[in-house]
């Protein structure tokens, strides 16, 4: 909770000031935080996962795997963070550990008000991502400005986002002069 409010409180100083550098520590904020809210091993997602039910650390798991797969988490430390979350849950189903006491003795209220908690901090975080990414610019956006050009769309043609001219140095499908790379 912290950590999604010190984000948020980082991302309304950079629209206040209109600066683009703490937009964009925020959204790193929001970013990391909604990371940490993965239901894997020992992240904090995965310890509430843990105690709401003990299946829910295998599917978190599961779709830990899936992100790896398929590309979209692509950092040797998240894959650490599986083989953490595959050692707790193997040790779990194969009885070689046990969780604490504590675990699967929520019931009714408290099981509930946990599992809406963890679901209304990882809506806040995101609902504060998707309006950080109001006033933001991306790199390329910010360097056109920065030499005199108005840039009306994402190289790509997909539209306008933030996140849109990052994957622009790998797209074949147009040609454009780009100074950085001696083009």
């Amino acid at each position: 909770v912290i950590g999604g409010v010190a984000a948020g409180a980082t991302a309304f100083a950079g629209h206040a000031t209109g600066s683009q550098l703490l937009m964009a520590l925020g959204d790193w904020g929001f970013m990391i935080n909604l990371f940490n809210l993965l239901p894997i091993g020992g992240l904090d997602g995965g310890r509430v996962a843990d105690a709401l039910h003990p299946a829910l650390p295998a599917l978190g798991l599961v779709g830990g795997v899936g992100l790896a797969a398929s590309g979209a988490i692509a950092n040797p430390i998240f894959y650490l963070i599986l083989l953490s979350g595959a050692f707790q849950v193997g040790g779990q189903l194969f009885g070689f550990s046990q969780p604490p006491p504590a675990h699967y003795k929520m019931k009714g209220g408290p099981m509930i008000a946990t599992a809406l908690a963890y679901v209304g901090c990882i809506g806040s975080l995101v609902a504060g991502m998707a309006l950080n990414n109001v006033g933001r610019k991306s790199p390329r956006r910010i360097e056109a400005e920065q030499r005199g050009e108005i840039i009306d769309r994402a190289p790509t043609g997909g539209g306008d986002g933030v996140y849109d001219d990052y994957f622009a140095e790998f797209d074949d499908s147009h040609s454009r002069r780009d100074d950085r790379w001696g083009g």
